[in-house]
């Protein structure tokens, strides 16, 4: 469950607003400082702060990383000693992660935005695959002043794992226009069966002009490590190190030296499928399934993912009453998610968080979900197929909310939040009773014992 404290700036990888009013309006201007000071993590991290929801909103693993990860961590804590930018346009693909808007124009560039489409096909189960951005509209928002576009593959929160032709497409582009690709590649070892993540910067071309990013926590599932990485040619990289030497300065040392030896670990052994590269898509592939039958069960359409850990479902089929939710001018997903939180305990993110003014009216009946928490659900890989949901109610039309009450999604959570009072208090009450019985069990061993001693004690006397 999220912290009781207010965690919501650790969540976000984006700088803090500057100190001064002045300051904030100069870089941000009107809009910016609006979406820095309403940053929706912060509202719905409070939401989930509730002991009794179920949190399935932020992507943060409630696995232990690989015990070698944790152990390399361990020898290295015992060791010691260890500008100017140019202004113009930069293209973000909607939906997109929420800290990438903000960073852009704080660096004085505008953006420029262009939206994954899809329409689900009936008696088909619905891709991340079917998202796809039309050619002629992308390559309408390139010109002589697109300095950047940002790519995200496997794509957050769609799960979208980008195609070679797709990736041509926007390569041919950027070396058309001179563009920097920027390419968000986080989540790269999680791409399910039929899938393949491939780099951007090793298409022909590309390398020169491509800054690949990556991340311990989504590869480790090491989220509170804090740290990633940038790849590319050194004319592009030595930008990046003046920005750390005089931002951050440096990430704590026996971090990084831990995640190198973590990463040579699972290099040496790439073919194993002990190792964590193979193992953990696998297990997560099993928990998206699960997922995506949980989603369905209740009469949401849920959109499967190719890579990542996030699925985002269509709720506008559920008929969930939101006349009490406040702030009517909200998007309808981010009042569900609150009508959620409350009613039925469970907390997600909504998709048009992760959207532009203008297109959050696209994404609004989409909710994301976060399934790799479900680690309490026995779905390991050797298991069959989830039984079938419980047959709806014979008037229902469409999924209801107390249909959804019953069903198998509601009892996603850890048991401990799942539990009524009277069955904790009879839980405790039983365990007393076992401590209580283990104890008397003890202590009459213990008398048996001395009595055993002291009668041969008695007997060596007699002999004597």
């Amino acid at each position: 469950m999220a912290d009781t404290r207010d965690p919501g700036q650790l969540l976000c990888g984006r700088p803090q607003a500057p100190r001064t009013q002045a300051s904030l309006q100069l870089r941000l201007g009107q809009e910016g400082r609006k979406k820095v000071q309403n940053d929706f993590r912060i509202e719905f991290t409070k939401l989930a702060a509730d002991p009794s929801v179920v949190n399935l909103g932020q992507g943060l693993p409630d696995i232990s990383p690989p015990l070698y990860v944790k152990e390399e961590l361990s020898k290295i804590a015992a060791i010691d000693s260890l500008n100017q930018y140019t202004r113009g346009f930069v293209i973000i693909i909607v939906p997109f992660y929420d800290c990438y808007e903000p960073m852009v124009k704080m660096a004085g560039a505008t953006p420029v935005y262009i939206s994954l489409r899809s329409k689900p096909v009936d008696g088909k189960k619905w891709s991340s695959s079917d998202w796809t951005l039309d050619p002629k509209e992308l390559a309408s928002k390139f010109n002589s002043k697109t300095k950047a576009i940002i790519l995200n593959t496997p794509h957050n929160p769609i799960g979208k794992v980008y195609t070679k032709e797709e990736l041509q497409l926007i390569a041919d582009l950027c070396i058309k226009y001179d563009t920097l690709c920027i390419s968000d590649e986080v989540y790269e070892w999680l791409v399910y069966t039929g899938n393949k993540h491939l780099k951007i910067a090793t298409f022909p071309g590309m390398w020169e002009r491509t800054i690949t990013i990556g991340s311990a926590g989504k590869t480790f599932s090491v989220t509170g490590w804090k740290l990633g990485w940038s790849i590319g040619p050194y004319h592009l990289i030595k930008h990046l190190q003046t920005v750390q030497q005089n931002s951050l300065y440096t990430c704590a040392t026996p971090l990084q030296e831990a995640l190198a030896q973590a990463f040579w670990t699972d290099m040496k052994r790439m073919d194993d499928p002990e190792c964590y590269f193979n193992s953990l898509p696998k297990e997560l592939e099993v928990k998206r399934d699960w997922m995506a039958h949980l989603l369905e069960s209740v009469g949401l359409k849920p959109v499967v993912p190719d890579g990542g850990y996030f699925i985002i479902a269509d709720v506008s089929l559920l008929d969930a009453d939101l006349s009490d939710m406040k702030n009517s001018n909200e998007p309808y997903d981010y009042k569900f998610v609150k009508w959620m939180t409350k009613n039925k305990k469970l907390s997600a993110i909504p998709v048009s968080a992760f959207c532009n003014k203008e297109t959050k009216l696209q994404f609004e009946k989409f909710v994301r979900f976060c399934f790799i928490k479900l680690n309490q659900i026995n779905c390991s890989s050797s298991q069959t197929a989830p039984k079938p949901p419980k047959q709806r109610g014979e008037n229902c039309s469409s999924c209801c909310s107390s249909c959804w009450e019953a069903s198998d999604l509601h009892a996603i959570g850890d048991p401990d939040t799942r539990v009524s009072s009277e069955e904790e208090e009879e839980a405790e009450a039983e365990a007393e009773a076992e401590a209580e019985a283990e104890k008397k069990k003890k202590k009459k061993k213990k008398k048996k014992k001395k009595k055993k001693k002291k009668k041969k004690k008695r007997k060596r006397r007699r002999k004597r």
